[in-house]
């Protein structure tokens, strides 16, 4: 486990295949949370981060669960003018 903002970061299990699946190690994931932006499409208690890297865009979606920081989602998609256009 890895704190963010002084709380624990869990990484469940599908999270955990998603990271395997893209090579991405923990410390991947506090760096997208720190420079990604954040979306407010997501529910109460959810963040979710865009951050680009090379000609991709990663998004890590966290929850809060009483003092810790649960991993719900980790993804990569293809850059484009769409997207970029949202992360301006």
């Amino acid at each position: 486990m890895i704190k963010y903002h002084g709380k624990w970061l869990v990484i469940k299990r599908h999270p955990a295949n998603e990271m395997n699946k893209l090579g991405l190690d923990p410390e991947d994931i506090v760096k997208f949370l720190e420079k990604g932006r954040q979306f407010e499409h997501r529910e109460k208690g959810k963040v979710e981060k865009w951050c680009p890297r090379g000609d991709k865009i990663y998004n890590v979606v966290i929850a809060e669960y009483q003092d810790t920081l649960v991993l719900i989602h980790v993804g990569r998609f293809k850059k484009t003018k769409k997207h970029m256009a949202r992360l301006r």
